[in-house]
């Protein structure tokens, strides 16, 4: 199935690729006065250097579309008025609008227009959020829009980049389950058994006394997210700590100054 959020991972893509090269530059210019103009400077060139333009099908593509398996249906000159020079031209309008020259009627009107433009924003993800496969036209943004450039999916050329990382993902998610599976099999079975223990009352309660990373000293069980206390360094869970700290004082030393606890990873 056509999944929505592919396009949505082109332009953040995009948009990270052209942050990675501006974060370089402006350590070259870290304080330049024409900042706005060497960022669009640089945009530019990353998107005549990544992006493509694909006579058979009338469509464009960029370094995170070819990624995400999507495709523009624009030409390279519209795509790059709408990721490119719009920005630029808002941020220049905005700043000539509102210096202390600016008109307070173009102001308003200003104001006006950027309100209606963020509700038909609203109005476009709404409606590009609720699209299905094979319903209607996906656009990413007003200006996509009112231009008629309309996100696909590259059905001729398929990229198996994003299934694979999307995969990837999945079976590292599940790898996880397991192992924290297998270490609450530990944490309920084997480290809590009596085996592990002396049978003895006062021997256990010497054992659990000692530094032991195993055992956590307020309930007595392997420690979840261990923590170590500053006083006589024991090891205690994430929310038997909180439980100390609230009441104050260490249950092992019976120390009630500056109790603090550390993560021992």
């Amino acid at each position: 199935m056509e999944s929505r959020v592919t396009h949505l991972d082109s332009s953040s893509l995009d948009h990270e690729l052209r942050e990675t090269f501006w974060k370089q530059l402006q350590s070259v210019f870290p304080d330049s006065r024409f900042e706005d103009e060497l960022k669009v400077v640089l945009d530019t060139l990353i998107f005549v250097c990544a992006s493509k333009y694909i006579p058979m099908n009338g469509s464009t593509s960029t370094y995170g579309s070819r990624l995400s398996g999507t495709l523009f249906k624009a030409r390279r000159r519209t795509l790059y008025l709408i990721t490119i020079l719009s920005g630029y031209a808002r941020k220049k309008l905005s700043h000539l609008l509102f210096s202390t020259n600016g008109h307070p009627l173009s102001q308003k009107c200003y104001r006006v227009l950027k309100i209606l433009y963020d509700l038909f924003d609203f109005y476009n993800i709404s409606l590009f959020l609720s699209s299905s496969q094979g319903t209607g036209k996906k656009y990413l943004s007003p200006l996509h829009r009112i231009l008629n450039v309309e996100s696909v999916s590259d059905i001729t050329n398929p990229s198996t980049y994003y299934q694979e990382t999307m995969m990837g993902a999945t079976e590292y998610q599940n790898r996880q389950l397991l192992w924290n599976a297998i270490l609450e099999l530990f944490n309920n079975t084997l480290l809590t058994s009596s085996r592990f223990y002396l049978t003895n009352g006062s021997k256990q309660k010497e054992v659990v006394r000692s530094s032991n990373k195993d055992v956590c000293h307020e309930c007595q069980n392997f420690p979840c997210n261990p923590y170590r206390i500053s006083c006589c360094h024991n090891y205690y869970c994430y929310i038997c700590s909180l439980k100390v700290l609230k009441r104050g004082e260490c249950p092992v030393c019976k120390e009630s100054n500056n109790l603090k606890f550390t993560p021992l990873y």
